[in-house]
């Protein structure tokens, strides 16, 4: 986490501009205040905070050792859930900080016991927000021996922060109090041990540690802030305005035990209250975030239960009252002139915080073993923190996720509702463009159908079929061929769009967001590979031709046979009655027992002839009703082939929306409803545990 935060510095008058007292007062109140009733919400919204529904008991009083061991147990515990959340959600930068930080609190408060009397020191950091901060000055006049304007005190107090050799700066300066002034380097640390009044005067030894100021942009110095028992940050307000500062630079949650100073000459009371009030609504309000929907949070705290120590200082003031002692401590020009400078800015004040922080409460107290239970404290919230801000990410993109797939599921609802319409203009029973085509092509076969009549067809009886395939091949649902050729090439530039729209969000939710599937895109990636995801021409037309080849493969040829049968009859018809006729007229027909009836064993010439005449008729009639009857069949199987068209036309659309241009995003869809689901339910998990763990580090 310590390289996740980059500090916002609001630009303020530069440091070469001279300013007044009064314009530097005016400008210092400008940058701390904040418009009265507006406290900005620190995500930036100003979201009112859900009510508590849980009220956390607070237990009672209890020895140091239970203390101890309660907090080793909540530590222990808050790192196995840290690791939970933080592992499993691909946060193995953020883990590592907060795993150094708890097992370091685990191994303070567990040496607390074996830590030799020397090595025991109450831990104070000293942060300067930026370079201009002031926080040098600060030590530097309470370090340095106010009688004396040499010495080896003042000169290594001067000359902390002096590069050495090729080892240049340090990262930071570790002081104690010794009983000699001197100085180690310890690879970015260098360590002071100093003969000061100031120092010695705690009742529990200190260790201060000073950090270098950092430069714009910087890390979050986060492990340092949490793992100190005392941490002191040290603001200038021209620098760095109040919003700034407790949005970026204070450490979530800030520690009880921390002093934010201000540089200001400003030591108005009313302001000093505003500002107090406003970082610890702002701390409170960062802790108890709004945000979460999945399970209800207990507020157990009020806003104002932990007040922050705020100290408005001017440490230029205090060591220029140093230095003037320092030239004539004889003086009592000088002298008065130092209790007047020194008391005026209030650098006393962070020496009188420091004595209440670590001076016993009560005769029983322990004091170092109180702070290394608060810090212990203070680190285990941190890491809760760090989780439910993980969490609350998560569950931010799971919101923004369902809301990207419910555009997508919509895209493709829309998809295929408007297709079949745009591309068959499809009604309730049938596709317009369908009747339409095939009442057309109709129009033009009983052209050529009504032309084949008998007496045609038995002219050209070999040509029938061709005839009728050829008329089949010119006039079968040609318009309708080139609309569906037109929007299959609708239909591809509308995959790829599809494709790009489910692309474009499962590039949002690439590692380490749990969303992030190899599996899903690999899968995705093999859909859109396949031969049967291309989308060519011809891939609406398919029915067009496979009808078009029923009907020429089948009722045509039975058409054609039923013309060759025709003409066959025909021509036996014919053929059959000019024989009858002819051997009647010439007396080879005998009429056998009819004869014997009629009186007469022959026919005569006129009843042969009529007799053979009838039989032509009526074989002419015959099979000229066969041949009618087989138009009739014809227009039959047409018909079928017309109705099972619009059919196929409806099905090969709905399956090419289905398989080829909404493949992807409905696969895409699908998968990640999936994890939603599941991530959804380790979510509520998480935070029912992460809640139960902070109603446990509340009531200790």
């Amino acid at each position: 986490m310590s390289s996740c935060f980059a500090s916002a510095l609001t630009a303020g008058p530069s440091r070469t501009q001279k300013l007044s007292p009064r314009s530097v007062l005016a400008f210092s109140r400008k940058r701390l205040s904040v418009p009265a009733g507006v406290l900005p919400h620190p995500r930036g919204g100003g979201a009112a905070r859900r009510a508590s529904t849980r009220s956390v008991p607070r237990a009672a009083a209890s020895s140091p050792s239970s203390d101890v061991h309660k907090t080793l147990t909540a530590l222990h515990k808050t790192r196995n859930f840290a690791e939970d959340v933080l592992r499993s959600r691909y946060r193995a930068d953020l883990w590592d900080v907060w795993k150094g930080l708890l097992e370091q609190a685990h191994e303070d408060l567990s040496a607390l016991r074996s830590e030799a009397p020397e090595g025991r020191k109450a831990r104070v950091l000293v942060y300067g927000c930026d370079e201009f901060s002031g926080s040098a000055d600060i030590l530097t006049a309470l370090l340095e021996d106010p009688i004396s304007s040499g010495g080896a005190q003042n000169d290594t107090v001067r000359r902390r922060w002096q590069a050495r050799g090729d080892q240049g700066r340090p990262e930071s300066v570790e002081i104690e109090a010794g009983l000699s002034n001197s100085i180690t380097e310890d690879k970015s640390t260098r360590n002071i041990s100093l003969l000061s009044s100031w120092l010695q005067q705690f009742s529990t030894p200190l260790r201060v540690t000073e950090l270098a100021p950092l430069v714009p942009p910087k890390p979050f110095p986060a492990p340092s802030l949490y793992s100190a028992d005392v941490p002191v940050i040290v603001c200038d307000p021209l620098t760095t305005d109040l919003e700034s500062l407790v949005s970026l630079e204070l450490p979530v949650p800030l520690s009880p035990n921390a002093i934010v100073i201000f540089i200001t000459p400003s030591h108005d009371a009313k302001l000093h209250a505003h500002i107090t009030s406003y970082i610890s609504q702002t701390q409170h309000e960062r802790l108890h975030p709004s945000a979460f929907s999945t399970v209800p949070e207990a507020e157990g705290e009020s806003v104002g239960s932990v007040q922050t120590r705020v100290l408005f200082i001017d440490p230029a003031r205090a060591l220029n009252a140093v230095r003037t002692l320092q030239g004539n401590s004889s003086s009592p020009r000088n002298v008065q002139k130092y209790q007047d400078d020194f008391v005026g800015s209030n650098i006393s004040a962070f020496t009188d915080a420091l004595k209440q922080i670590t001076a016993p409460s009560s005769p029983s107290d322990t004091p170092l073993t109180r702070l290394r239970t608060q810090t212990a404290h203070t680190i285990a919230q941190g890491a809760l923190q760090a989780c439910r801000t993980v969490l609350w990410l998560e569950e931010d993109e799971i919101a923004a996720l369902e809301a990207e797939l419910g555009d997508l599921r919509e895209q493709v609802a829309v998809v295929k509702d408007a297709l079949p319409r745009e591309v068959l203009s499809v009604t309730d029973e049938s596709g317009d463009e369908v009747v339409r085509a095939l009442r057309d092509a109709e129009t033009a076969l009983r052209e050529v159908m009504g032309k084949l009549t008998w007496w045609r067809a038995a002219w050209r009886v070999d040509e029938i079929g061709q005839i009728v395939a050829a008329a089949l091949e010119r006039n079968w649902c040609k318009r309708l061929e080139d609309r569906l050729i037109y929007h299959a090439g609708r239909l591809t530039a509308l995959q790829e769009s599809m494709k790009t729209a489910t692309d474009a969000i499962l590039a949002v939710h690439e590692h380490p967001s749990p969303f992030d599937s190899p599996v899903l895109r690999n899968t995705l990636a093999q859909i859109s590979s396949s031969p049967s995801y291309h989308i060519d021409a011809h891939v609406l037309t398919a029915p067009l031709t496979n009808r078009l080849a029923q009907i020429m493969a089948y009722p045509t040829p039975r058409l054609h046979l039923s013309a060759q049968r025709m003409v066959v009859g025909l021509s036996g018809s014919v053929v059959g009655g000019a024989g009858l006729g002819a051997a009647g007229w010439v007396g080879y027909v005998s009429l056998g027992p009819l004869g014997w009836m009629l009186g007469t064993s022959t026919l005569e010439p006129a009843t042969a002839a009529g007799l053979g005449l009838l039989v032509a008729v009526v074989g002419v009639r015959w099979a000229v009703g066969r041949w009618e009857k087989a138009k009739r069949v014809w227009w039959k199987d047409w018909a079928r082939v017309g109705e099972g068209l619009d059919r196929d036309l409806r099905a090969q659309l709905d399956r090419t929306i289905r398989v080829q241009v909404v493949a992807v995003p409905e696969r895409a869809c699908d998968e990640l409803e999936a994890m939603i689901g599941k991530r959804k339910a380790d979510l509520t998990r998480n935070l029912e545990g992460l809640q139960d763990l902070r109603e446990e580090l509340q009531s200790m």
